[in-house]
């Protein structure tokens, strides 16, 4: 797996897209995302892309997901 990481702000941001792929190029199906916010793990699941995206794409929509779970 190409395991793409990045910093924003208080999160860290993990995305490895199952099954493999190459970072910059779009896939969709199955990806294990990890958002840490402050050293806490938020995050940790897998979630499925029906529209083909990038590791970056993919780490965005985890950091919105993560967001939504604080506003719970």
């Amino acid at each position: 797996m190409a395991e793409f990481t990045r910093v924003d702000g208080e999160y860290v941001i993990r995305v490895d897209k199952v099954g493999g792929g190459t970072l910059g190029r779009r896939y969709d199906g199955d990806w294990e995302i990890t958002v840490s916010r402050s050293a806490t793990v938020v995050l940790d699941d897998v979630i499925t892309t029906g529209t083909p995206k990038t590791h970056r794409e993919v780490s965005d929509l985890a950091q919105e997901f993560a967001d939504d779970a604080d506003e719970v």
